[in-house]
């Protein structure tokens, strides 16, 4: 009996699959590229190898030369030419090796599937050994080309997706299936029920959207910048999850519930309460006298100026809304007048994005736009199978007595 793949499985699958065919496309002019300097390279350091018995011959006159101009002359033309044969061997070399290095990644990228991004940490030891060399041939001025080049090479090793956390969120994706297969019950992480909805006949995926509603894009720098991996439907112009990851000018990657208010709430910031040398920091913020272990737990920043009164957050904070916060203490709350973010900051993990999940989903039964409808009910759902997912309602036959009748005069 053939083996039948799971249709999340498959999800993944085609995501992988899609980004390995775009390396492999990249890797060809790569290849090219590490060609042409292989060859360069070789070229330079045999151009430089014949102007060795230059340097010889102009060495041996300035031996036998009495003539000081003369000397003089044959001394500046011998400095001239051991710098040009210095250049060219430094060049060639550096050429030579990052050629080689640069044909042998792309040939592991095309024919091995190896990821690109480490693939190109081949040309470390090549730029190492240029380093080196062209300091030693060259000077120390080499070190602005060679070392520019060298951290432009890290940058681009380093800052890659994140091959993990994408996976995650493709596995994350099968929530509206999940919630189908085995309901919440507040009891168990959802990843005990990845397999039962990769087993069913057809799964439906989180809708990918390209932009997320002006009200609540407007709270996303607030919560922190990056590159945006994607925004995900929960409820249509009210709550999505927006997953960023770290670039140049960020230093985390996060993950983000943001959704719409029903009525303008008190600006205010909850974070965990920082730990220093082991011991939590004194609590500087607003604080419940009636839940101690809540003031122990978080700090409460509320915004300046305006619209931001101690009491209006402590309302807005219910006890249901502090217990839910308590499962997933590492979370952070970003309250602005009419949208609020419930953020987790680190490389995306399915669990603890359900978990955030959940806990937005009391948030936003308490103060949620419309109501704040089930965000267990994900709106938009995309079904796997290439139909609809929201039911076609089929029209009502006639009774035969009706359909018969003969029609009025």
């Amino acid at each position: 009996m053939a083996e039948q793949k799971a249709p999340g499985a498959e999800v993944v699958a085609d995501a992988a699959a899609k980004q390995n065919e775009s390396e492999k496309a990249l890797a060809v002019p790569v290849g090219a590229a590490g060609a042409v300097g292989t060859v360069a390279g070789l070229v330079l350091r045999s151009m430089a190898s014949k102007l060795e018995p230059q340097l010889d011959a102009i060495t041996a006159k300035i031996a036998s030369e009495r003539v000081k101009e003369t000397v003089q002359r044959l001394s500046v033309e011998k400095q001239d030419l051991d710098a040009r044969m210095s250049l060219e061997f430094s060049v060639g070399t550096g050429l030579l090796l990052l050629g080689v290095s640069a044909l042998v990644a792309a040939a592991l990228v095309y024919f091995r599937g190896t990821p690109m991004r480490r693939a190109a940490a081949l040309l470390f030891p090549a730029c190492l050994v240029t380093a080196v060399y062209a300091t030693l041939m060259s000077g120390i001025e080499a070190l602005a080309f060679t070392g520019f080049g060298s951290i432009a090479l890290l940058a681009y090793v380093t800052s890659g997706p994140n091959t993990r956390a994408r996976r995650e969120l493709e596995a994350f994706r099968l929530f509206p299936t999940r919630v189908e297969v085995l309901p919440h019950e507040g009891t168990h992480p959802y990843r005990e029920a990845y397999k039962k909805a990769r087993a069913v006949e057809v799964t439906k995926l989180l809708r990918s959207v390209s932009t997320l509603p002006p009200e609540l894009a407007r709270l996303l720098p607030v919560v922190g910048e990056g590159r945006p991996v994607g925004y995900y439907q929960l409820k249509k112009n009210l709550a999505y999850l927006a997953v960023v990851e770290a670039d140049a000018y960020s230093v985390s990657d996060f993950y983000t519930v943001i959704m719409a208010l029903e009525d303008a709430a008190p600006r205010f910031t909850l974070k965990p309460l920082p730990i220093v040398e082991g011991k939590r920091v004194k609590n500087t913020g607003v604080k419940f006298k009636d839940d101690p272990e809540f003031t122990e737990e978080f700090l409460i920043e509320a915004a300046p100026g305006a619209g931001s009164d101690p009491q209006a957050i402590r309302d807005f904070l219910s006890e249901e809304v502090r217990d839910s916060l308590f499962e997933l203490p590492r979370a952070w709350l970003v309250v602005e007048k009419n949208a609020m973010a419930l953020t987790v900051y680190g490389a995306f993990d399915a669990d603890v994005a359900d978990k955030l999940v959940e806990i937005a989903d009391v948030l936003f039964a308490e103060h949620g736009a419309d109501g704040g409808p089930s965000l267990f009910e994900p709106d938009g759902a995309v079904d796997t199978s290439g139909k609809s997912a929201t039911p076609k309602k089929k029209k009502k036959k006639k009774p035969a007595a009706e359909a018969a009748a003969p029609p009025a005069p």
